[in-house]
């Protein structure tokens, strides 16, 4: 009578370690035994895709497809199904492609092949989630494509670039054989020129296996502009196109450029513009000075600035007068004989020599970003501007027997246009022209925002007289004087 409690504890023991059956569904992940099949029409007309699972199947599995490529599943082949199904415990299946070689008029098409992901079974990005089947048609005819760099031809319209490429045939034609493009979105002869002319069609010799192809991006100045296109070769009876290959794709870019990292610090007196730093580069690779300059951009969503010349009513000489030297690529310093304390020198309104200056301009900098990167570019100029500053008796200028500077009388008469100043004091005019820009921009790098080369020609004797040829990165080429420049933010 005493062995039954005991055993039957044992009896209880065992039952409570007993393993309770594991429930849960680990989903088997599916993809194709290849992530790329090939199929030759002169060989077959049908090609098995194989579909594998990581493990069998524990319970009947159905998956979807997509079909994509330059083939229309329908037209130009069938499908043996667009589900993969799988009963329990199998672990592979077969999808057959049956193509109508008859309706295929390329050389090269592909047919796409993915799995919709679904709740029973994972779709791993690792594995062979698509395939493609590339179709090969032997032809008669040459068969064209295009041969370039690149599979994208991709610019900012108003570099004007050109880009060399070519079409190539697959066998030397037997003829002379007209190749007609075509394009969409974007228009051939408007935006793309093709050899720089607007013609749409070029000619393979007879003989010959490949004809050279200049195509030019038209240009334009609209900043913000963004169109693509692409460029294909026409069908036609002489030649076949070889899919994807007679296809070109083009991309035209003019973004926006964000100015915000140069033009940071407001002109003072409430000015227009903003305030930005410019030095000279000396010859030994180093930045010397930063006279500042007011600049702001030529109008909302431009990518142009322009200089401005602020004057506010000075409450010490109750008159306009400049509110801060303004002075463009620092360009009163480029006629060192005509500022004080030499005689003559350049005249303005403004109580010392640093705030007189040259006449400013509107769209004097044309950046042009990067496609890809509005923050990195070139800056150019597309035409060369002229400044005018004047110039007379310094000491005339600041004559004080009316009781004050005779340059401020002259600017209340005038409300502080100088062009309007009758003033004898003032004796002549000297003008600048800025004949060419060359520079970079990368606004990603705060130490040198903005590097520039600037081309200057001027019809005055005093123009680069006296100027530190020694100590400054300047040079003579072809007639101009190269000024090199950086500007960035004060």
């Amino acid at each position: 009578m005493k062995k039954f409690p005991f055993i039957f504890l044992v009896f209880l023991m065992l039952l409570s370690c007993k393993q309770e059956a594991d429930l849960r569904y680990f989903a088997p992940s599916v993809e194709f035994a290849s992530a790329q099949y090939e199929l030759d029409l002169e060989k077959g007309s049908f090609i098995d895709v194989a579909v594998e699972l990581s493990r069998p199947a524990s319970t009947p599995l159905q998956m979807d497809l997509v079909f994509s490529g330059t083939l229309q599943e329908g037209v130009n082949y069938t499908a043996s199904t667009k589900k993969v199904s799988f009963d329990a415990g199998a672990s592979s299946a077969v999808i057959r492609l049956v193509l109508r070689p008859n309706t295929i008029m390329d050389a090269e098409s592909t047919i796409d092949i993915t799995f919709v992901p679904g709740d029973y079974y994972a779709v791993n990005p690792n594995l062979h989630y698509k395939t493609s089947v590339l179709v090969k048609k032997a032809f008669d005819k040459p068969v064209l494509k295009w041969v370039a760099a690149t599979t994208e031809i991709v610019s900012n319209p108003y570099l004007e670039e050109s880009v060399a490429v070519s079409i190539q045939s697959d066998i030397p034609t037997r003829k002379d054989t007209p190749v007609r493009l075509s394009m969409s979105s974007l228009k051939l002869g408007v935006d793309i020129l093709l050899n720089g002319t607007t013609q749409t069609e070029c000619v393979i010799p007879a003989g010959q296996s490949r004809v050279d192809v200049t195509l030019k991006v038209a240009f334009k100045d609209i900043s913000g502009y963004s169109k693509q296109g692409v460029l294909s070769i026409a069908s036609s009876a002489d030649y076949i196109v070889s899919g994807s290959a007679g296809r070109l794709n083009v991309r035209l870019s003019d973004p926006v450029v964000d100015f915000s990292k140069l033009l940071r610090t407001a002109a003072l007196q409430s000015g227009d513009g903003y305030q930005v730093r410019q030095a000279f580069k000396t010859r030994d690779n180093t930045w010397d000075g930063s006279t500042t300059v007011d600049l702001g951009v030529s109008s909302t969503g431009s990518n142009y600035l322009r200089n401005y010349r602020n004057m506010y009513d000075h409450p010490s000489f109750s008159c306009r007068a400049n509110s801060a030297t303004s002075q463009l690529l620092r360009m009163s310093e480029l006629f060192p004989n005509y500022l004080y304390p030499n005689p003559t020198a350049i005249l303005d309104y403004g109580n010392d020599q640093g705030h007189r200056q040259f006449s400013p301009a509107d769209s004097v900098f044309r950046f042009v970003p990067l496609p890809d990167n509005p923050q990195k570019g070139v800056v150019l100029l597309r035409k060369p501007r002229t400044f005018r500053a004047y110039i007379g008796s310094y000491a005339a200028w600041q004559d004080k027997t009316s009781g004050e500077n005779a340059w401020i009388p002259d600017s209340r008469a005038t409300g502080g246009n100088i062009d309007a100043s009758t003033n004898a004091a003032i004796t002549g005019t000297i003008t600048l022209v800025l004949e060419k820009v060359e520079g970079t921009f990368d606004f990603s790098n705060s130490s040198e925002p903005v590097i520039l080369s600037a081309w200057f020609s001027s019809p005055s004797d005093q123009f680069m007289a006296g100027f530190d040829k020694e100590k400054y990165a300047v040079e003579q080429e072809g007639g101009l004087w190269k000024v090199q420049y950086k500007l960035w933010p004060r």
